[in-house]
């Protein structure tokens, strides 16, 4: 690895890139504008006659600039590295605790495959996070390059609902979706159906999801702002990122912006003697935002209406299979409780169950239970659900640091899944977990 790393080096310097430290720099802005774009290669696969996306064997493009940003943290003489005996006895213990219960939920995981997919994920966001951290980046800085790669998946999903349609673009990650399609997720109204619009996510609920945060990001930052300048972009940017959402139709989504701009209005009216907080700017911001998506959503007023008649078909059918997903997962907890169906496989242990009593092709895909929080307990077990009970109160004060920003992230993983269980969800709660932990300057 060393051997590696000094020669990739020795390239960025020969070509005028200089040191790591400047080559990190580069490299962490890439990976966060990347992180978005769901290009890959992969391996399809299928579970009870339909495709598993947990499942199948993927390599992102994205990987690449997220190891690049690792390696040349690593490489940069001011990053340290913790060590075992250096933690404190509580977090020793904790740490042992916690090891213990992966092995043994990962060694009787019923899908090998879905599991390891999973822990590589996890494993790379999670030291692309602490690389963030130790290196000291500016929250203010990660929160400008996070708002920018939101950009183009907000443009594209104006356009994507005036075409109504999604075109493939396979160097995006993008596959062709038609509201003609059955599978395809739109809106009934009458006669017709509507595309609710997926930017370059595979899920217009993820890709509401990520606007959500990023309207929070931009609302803070425009409060934040010391030039006039500066506050216009980032009243810009939540305006065009607010009227995307409405595009979406994803009610979570409509929650967690909710959630997110309250609490951070709460925030900014605690400090308002703050003078780093600029009144004027913020109540701007508000404005701009708030009027612009509310203008689009009384323009599609009766699409919007029917997302959320509880009489819809596709309404009634979203809600039954959330809560039979809520049903599923029950059954695989109480088959495995102590370490859980393993990471990310409680779809393999659920089909494991069902077709006991009934071996043929479900009418539906299976779906993951919708709570974050839950599917964690269905994928380790009551041990690991005390180990991340554990983790959540000894990083209490680093998390609760920016809580406005975790708020957001707790109502949509309350509401769905993909937090947990997708690529494009861990990233987004990877990237609020950077926000929310980073220091210096909101």
């Amino acid at each position: 690895m060393q051997k590696i790393r000094n020669f990739l080096l020795k390239i960025m310097t020969s070509v005028g890139m200089g040191s790591s430290s400047t080559f990190f720099g580069i490299a962490w802005r890439l990976a966060v504008l990347s992180l978005p774009w769901q290009t890959r290669w992969y391996r399809e696969t299928a579970l009870a006659g339909w495709p598993w996306e947990q499942g199948s064997w993927a390599i992102y493009v994205s990987w690449i600039f997220l190891a690049a940003t690792v390696v040349f943290g690593l490489r940069s003489s001011d990053f340290r590295l913790p060590t075992f005996t250096a933690l404190h006895k509580t977090d020793r213990i904790l740490v042992g605790f916690g090891c213990i219960v992966l092995v043994f939920s990962c060694l009787t995981s019923d899908s090998y495959v879905a599991s390891v997919q999973w822990l590589i994920q996890v494993g790379l966001l999670g030291t692309f996070v602490f690389t963030l951290y130790q290196k000291r980046v500016p929250a203010r800085s990660l929160a400008a390059w996070f708002a920018v790669s939101l950009v183009p998946h907000a443009c594209l999903a104006y356009w994507q609902y005036a075409i109504q349609r999604v075109d493939a673009a396979k160097w995006l990650g993008i596959a062709f979706q038609s509201p003609k399609q059955l599978g395809v997720s739109v809106v009934e109204l009458a006669d017709l159906r509507y595309l609710r619009s997926y930017g370059g996510m595979p899920h217009p609920n993820i890709l509401g999801g990520w606007l959500a945060v990023g309207i929070v990001v931009a609302w803070q930052a425009a409060w934040r702002a010391v030039k006039k300048s500066e506050a216009l972009i980032w009243m810009a940017a939540g305006a065009t990122m607010a009227g995307a959402l409405v595009l979406t139709f994803s009610r979570s989504a409509f929650l967690a912006v909710g959630c997110g701009l309250a609490a951070l209005a709460v925030v900014f009216f605690r400090k308002r003697q703050d003078e780093r907080f600029n009144l004027q700017f913020g109540l701007l911001a508000m404005v701009v935002t708030l009027a612009f998506a509310g203008i689009l959503a009384y323009a599609q007023r009766e699409v919007l209406l029917a997302r959320t008649d509880q009489g819809n078909r596709l309404v009634v059918q979203s809600n039954d299979a959330r809560l039979q997903s809520y049903a599923m997962g029950w059954r695989v907890l109480k088959t495995k409780p102590l370490f859980g169906s393993g990471p990310n496989a409680e779809l393999a242990s659920l089909w494991n169950v069902v077709s006991k009593d009934n071996p043929k092709k479900p009418r539906q895909p299976l779906e993951s239970p919708h709570d974050v929080f839950f599917l964690l307990a269905v994928n380790f077990g009551i041990l690991g659900a005390i180990v991340f009970l554990w983790v959540i109160w000894r990083f209490r004060k680093q998390l609760l640091r920016r809580w406005w920003l975790l708020l957001p992230l707790v109502a949509l993983g309350s509401l769905d899944h993909y937090l947990w269980s997708y690529w494009s969800g861990l990233g987004l709660t990877a990237m609020v977990l950077s926000l929310g932990c980073l220091r210096g300057q909101d």
